[in-house]
């Protein structure tokens, strides 16, 4: 029961996670003063790109071809050690959510790697900004966890889930505390005239 719940929860966010690109893509629209695209968009961009053949540029390697495949695979493992509906992960072990924000730094790094080997001329751009933010989301996501470890005294995250349950609210006042703190300080440097004069140097 555990591995085919567990099967199930690898399933729906495979599936789902296009319907979640689509819910922000509407309230970023919605947040803008315009209508957007339909909610199902991305499903539909799919569908077309799947229905297409490959095309690689002359100047890519086997990087190119091997980083989305790489990325996918890290990603896929990153669901199976995150647990869901009182069921811990496929893959879930002591320290398993340093391991889990390693697999999707790796995400960004193949990412990075494959921009970097098409040979456009937009492809320092494209990799800079995908770097930027890392920046903030990876580093906040694990101070997070390291923050929810220490507050539950759980280093894994079928441990932390369970403490977070158990225990009173008080344990997420510090790890409320600590994102807005990270945040704050990481949009204030993006505004910071020294970074915005670096990003224009280099696009």
């Amino acid at each position: 029961m555990t591995i085919t719940a567990s099967v199930i929860h690898l399933f729906l966010a495979l599936i789902l996670s296009p319907l979640l690109m689509g819910i922000i893509n509407r309230t970023k629209a919605l947040f803008a003063g315009r209508k957007g695209q339909p909610l199902l968009q991305p499903y539909y961009d799919l569908i077309k790109l799947m229905k297409k053949g490959a095309v690689y540029s002359t100047t890519s390697s086997w990087v190119f071809r091997l980083g989305p495949v790489l990325g996918l695979a890290a990603v896929m493992i990153s669901i199976m050690i995150v647990p869901a509906g009182g069921i811990g992960g496929m893959l879930s072990f002591p320290g398993d959510f340093v391991f889990m924000a390693y697999a999707l730094g790796l995400t960004r790094f193949v990412t990075v790697l494959a921009a970097m080997d098409t040979g456009s001329a937009f492809e320092g751009m494209g990799a800079s900004r995908e770097v930027q933010f890392a920046i903030i989301a990876e580093v906040v996501l694990l101070l997070g966890l390291a923050v929810l470890a220490v507050g539950t005294q759980e280093i894994s995250l079928a441990g932390i889930y369970a403490g977070l349950w158990t225990n009173s609210i008080s344990t997420l006042i510090p790890v409320t505390f600590l994102v807005a703190f990270v945040f704050f300080n990481l949009f204030y440097l993006l505004k910071t005239p020294e970074f915005l004069l670096t990003t224009r140097t280099r696009t």
